[in-house]
């Protein structure tokens, strides 16, 4: 009986060293949800179940060598999801009545000289580029800030952008970017009730009168992030 029971027993101890050394699961460093205390904590933690596996030498250096190669890569995934910055062009469309920026009364009807719905100005921007498609392919949040001739913050805008870094670097900031958001001026200009394009002045008024109100819209944005 001991001459059976002596090799399974070997056997199954061999086993269980092998599935130990070949099933140590590291734990994942994700910049996406980590801090920089939590990604070196379960670094450190790696490498203490690393030394205290029964694993051979040769595999306890291969898996040091997995959990450095996965914590250089948090550290630079930490840096990716960071705020960048960005510079570029932003077309606008906003809803309801037309932005009134110039009027004048033309043989007694009323007339917007300047101003419409739509606007294409510079847009500088912040993003976070915090989703890693695929390749250079990245896509995350944005804010901008909206300015034309006439105002230096004409508007403000938030929403998605999608980049393609230009050097396929996540630490690198270069990166052509495309954007699509909610847009928003709280200082725009439109007639004062009563009062209507192309319509004759109301009885009484002498000129075209406005007010401020907050439009909103929507926005696309091309930039160069840097």
């Amino acid at each position: 009986m001991k001459k059976i029971y002596l090799p399974v027993a070997v056997a199954l101890l061999n086993l269980t060293f092998l599935s130990t050394a070949f099933g140590l699961a590291l734990e994942t460093l994700d910049a996406s949800t980590m801090n920089k205390k939590q990604i070196e904590q379960k670094y450190e933690e790696n490498k203490k179940k690393i030394a205290e596996s029964p694993s051979s030498p040769q595999e306890k250096e291969d898996l040091s060598k997995k959990n450095d190669q996965n914590y250089e890569a948090a550290q630079q995934n930490l840096e990716m999801y960071g705020f960048k910055f960005g510079i570029g062009l932003l077309g606008s469309h906003f809803h309801g009545k037309s932005r009134v920026v110039a009027t004048s009364v033309q043989n007694g009807i009323v007339s917007i000289d300047e101003g419409d719905n739509n606007i294409l100005g510079a847009v500088f921007e912040t993003h976070n580029f915090f989703g890693h498609i695929t390749g250079p392919l990245y896509w995350g949040w944005f804010l901008g800030v909206q300015t034309t001739n006439d105002k230096i913050v004409e508007s403000a805008i938030a929403g998605l952008m999608l980049a393609t870094k230009y050097k396929n670097n996540p630490t690198d900031g270069g990166s052509f970017n495309i954007g699509f958001g909610f847009i928003m001026d709280p200082n725009a200009r439109v007639l004062a009730d009563g009062f209507e394009a192309g319509m004759p002045l109301p009885a009484g008024e002498q000129g075209v009168r406005t007010k401020k109100v907050t439009k909103t819209g929507y926005g696309v944005v091309i930039s160069y992030g840097f």
